[in-house]
């Protein structure tokens, strides 16, 4: 989700021929370096998708509470950003939900 975003913004930058933020660079390297760790801990088996699923509730549950923090603190926009985050592990949840169910059928 978040190198969608990322990758979309590049494009956009790029078509409209101007220099790409290093902000997106970063935040699309750091996306793939989780990607990547998270590939490299499950095939070692250090961690499951229900190891997984819990750690998503945990940061979940901190998200919100940093969403509140920054709604008391007046930072709207950053609350924005914390719900979004919100989302997309939700979201991810919801994916690796299904995963995890297909595997069970199987």
């Amino acid at each position: 989700m978040i190198i969608e975003q990322c990758n979309k913004s590049i494009t956009q930058y790029k078509q409209q021929q101007k220099k790409i933020p290093k902000s997106v660079i970063d935040r699309k390297k750091i996306a793939h370096q989780k990607i990547t760790f998270l590939q490299t801990m499950v095939q070692n088996e250090k961690l499951t998708i229900e190891g997984y699923l819990e750690m998503l509730q945990t940061e979940i549950g901190n998200e919100k509470e940093r969403a509140k923090i920054l709604l008391k603190k007046g930072k709207r926009d950053w609350a924005k950003i914390a719900l979004n985050r919100i989302k997309i592990m939700e979201k991810e949840i919801q994916g690796a939900s299904q995963i995890e169910e297909e595997s069970e059928e199987d």
